[in-house]
């Protein structure tokens, strides 16, 4: 199971945002002569100093907010010196849009002086890219490796009561980084931390910020300020953010603080301060609502597809498909305050959730019990199981219940098959919007992928050995591949040099055939014919034990481990490969039957072959099952260990000879 780190506080404090830590000239000198900082001492740059302020005012009774971005970063390799182009990217070209009090300056030494180019004032650039959205984007001047570069501006926009993420980690490690945030009394937020270090409190901004403690806190209430309330939020030595093959969501692991407003005096707004008002706001909305209802006009399609059958399960399918084949999705994943219900069934279009949301009222129609279920995708920072951050719900599917949990269902896909959802969607935490309100865990652990692969390889002519190759894919390979084959501009030769290239370089493809492209509840047939040039010395022959191999090399060639290894499924990889020898060899080495587990048959390869004189046919059969899909770090040792065995088996040979 993904570990998170969730810490709470509400602030009530505010104090003008001050510029609290900026390096003085003698920190800069001595940081200008360090060459490594233990921290991270193969780092490109380390980040000396980072603030975020924000400081939220009225102005005639208009809430308005002043962001002020500050970084001071020391340039240590030549791949870093990129770090002085800055660009920003706006969605219109408007005031609240644009950068303001910019000032920039980058530090060297000469001759052991410090000597200090700045950028000339208002010198960025702004230029229109697709559509409304902009870039702006300005350098730092004279930089090299060994300088320092140091920025500031400000963004002013009206306050939409939705404060920043405070992204604690980057690619690039930081000695300290802090967000201050200054409100006044009609505001209150709480702050939801995703952090690893304990957090504790100081009652001044300097003893926060000089104390040795990783990661603290400092805040004023309005009444000890006077005027607006407080808070400054200060980390310390933070590592960069390590990016490592199979991770399903790097955000699930990294450190960042989300704010979510929990007060404003100024409207009668509800704000969901729980999940149970989080589920209670939800069913207020018209298409939410409208699920339960008895929705007359859908009786006679639903009567028409149910086609008297009685069976709850095959009802809940043949419903799901209707929808599936008839609905088109316009493109919103999330949106369902402006949907009506009976307008997307008449125009078979809309967002993914009130498409979601026709099936699950369809469903009930037909007298089972159905829901949407709102959750976080994988690309995306994932919702927290305690307190519901409404911006990072940005799916909604439907939740069938049924006498032994929950089947989930996304109608939205045209690739995807009755009871999956799509993968980026098995990320944690999800809400089953209901009169009663529920919970689950989507984890990649509730799939299971079963692919079968058959090989037919002919060696009996002198010249050349032909090959038959059948994949069978597992359901959710199949959705997978149905969905790049719907995508622009799809071709399937890639995939077939791609696969082909795989088993040998000197292949030359002969035919190829994908059977059920447009079933998406059945598997995806692959089948691929090929040939293979033979050796001019025939008088013997050689072959891979496996033939295909699954894992030629290791593919954690890490000798350490980070973050777990995530993988986006469970899986079981079958292999049955038949050979047909020339008449008149002679198998030297049968190979011995395999078989190498991790842990309680977390991962199994298990291999068997058998020789038939007779008949010249030698087969081989091999079985590769994955039964978890997550492998924490104290694990990676034995799994790699599992598979540098499997390698090592896969790469063994066996030698026909002629007699």
């Amino acid at each position: 199971m993904r570990f998170k780190w969730f810490f709470f506080f509400v602030s009530f404090f505010c104090c003008p945002a001050l510029a609290l830590s900026q390096l003085k000239e003698h920190e800069i000198l001595k940081y200008l002569k360090t060459e490594r900082f233990e921290l991270d001492t193969e780092a490109s740059a380390m980040v000396l100093y980072e603030r975020t302020t924000i400081n939220i005012t009225i102005n005639h009774g208009v809430a308005e907010e002043i962001r002020n971005i500050h970084k001071t970063i020391r340039i240590l390799k030549p791949v870093a010196v990129n770090q002085a182009n800055v660009a920003l990217y706006f969605a219109k070209d408007h005031y609240k849009n644009n950068i303001y009090k910019l000032t920039g300056k980058t530090y060297n030494l000469l001759d052991g002086k410090l000597q200090t180019t700045e950028l000339p004032s208002g010198e960025f650039y702004k230029s229109k890219l697709v559509g409304d959205n902009y870039e702006i984007s300005f350098a730092l001047p004279d930089v090299r490796v060994g300088s320092i570069i140091d920025y500031s501006f400000n963004i002013v926009s009206p306050f939409y009561y939705h404060l920043p993420v405070w992204e604690i980690q980057s690619e690039l490690p930081k000695l300290i980084t802090e967000y201050s945030l200054s409100y006044p009394p009609q505001f209150d937020f709480m702050s939801i931390l995703h952090v690893k270090p304990t957090l504790k409190e100081f009652n001044n901004a300097e003893d926060a910020i000089e104390a040795p403690e990783q990661f603290c806190q400092f805040k004023e209430s309005f009444a000890n300020s006077g005027g607006n309330a407080f808070t400054l939020l200060v980390r310390k030595n933070v590592p960069a953010m390590v990016k490592e093959h199979y991770v399903f969501n790097i955000n699930n692991y990294k450190e960042y603080v989300d704010f979510q407003m929990v007060k404003n005096m100024a409207t009668d707004f509800v704000f969901l301060d729980s999940w149970e008002k989080y589920n209670e706001e939800m069913l207020k909305i018209g298409i939410v609502k409208s699920i339960r209802r008895n929705n007359k006009f859908l009786s006679d399609t639903v009567k028409a597809i149910i086609n008297g059958q009685t069976n709850k399960a095959a009802i809940a399918k043949e419903i799901f498909c209707y929808v599936r084949n008839n609905f088109y999705a316009d493109g919103a994943a999330a949106k369902l305050k402006d949907a009506s219900l009976k307008d997307v069934f008449y125009e078979r279009k809309g967002s993914k959730g009130s498409i979601n949301a026709v099936l699950a009222a369809m469903l009930n129609v037909a007298g089972l019990e159905a829901s949407l279920m709102a959750t976080s995708t994988s690309n995306e920072i994932p919702a927290s199981a305690v307190y519901p951050i409404e911006n990072r719900l940005n799916y909604y599917a439907c939740a069938l219940k049924t006498d032994t949990g929950y089947i989930f269902l996304d109608a939205t896909d045209k690739s995807m098959p009755f009871g999956l959802l799509p993968g980026n969607c098995y990320d944690g935490y999800c809400r089953i919007i209901s009169d009663e309100g529920d919970s689950r865990n989507l984890s990649p652990d509730m799939i299971q992928d079963v692919n079968d692969h058959f090989m037919d390889i002919d060696m009996s002519a002198d010249t050349e050995t032909t090959i038959s190759y059948t994949h069978k894919m597992g359901m959710y390979s199949s959705a997978n591949c149905r969905r790049q084959m719907g995508g622009p501009g799809f071709s399937i030769d890639p995939i077939l040099s791609k696969i082909v290239s795989a088993l040998d370089d000197n292949a030359v493809i002969t035919g190829h055939q994908l059977i059920n492209t447009n079933l998406p509840d059945t598997s995806l047939v692959l089948i691929i014919t090929y040939k293979l040039k033979k050796r001019p010395d025939n008088s013997g022959e050689f072959l891979s034990s496996a033939y295909i191999k699954n894992f030629p090399k290791n593919p954690l060639p890490a000798v350490s481990r980070i973050h777990p290894v995530e993988y986006t499924c469970r899986s079981v990889t079958k292999f049955h490969i038949t050979i047909k020898l020339p008449r008149g060899y002679d198998l030297l080495s049968n190979p011995a039957p395999t078989n190498i587990s991790l842990g309680e048959n977390d991962m199994v390869y298990i291999k068997n072959s058998s020789w038939h004189p007779g008949s010249d046919l030698f087969e081989i059969d091999f079985t590769c099952s994955r039964n978890r899909a997550t492998f924490e770090p104290q694990d990676y040792g034995l799994l790699r260990s599992f598979y540098e065995d499997v390698s090592r088996e896969e790469n063994k040979v066996i030698e026909f000879k002629k007699k």
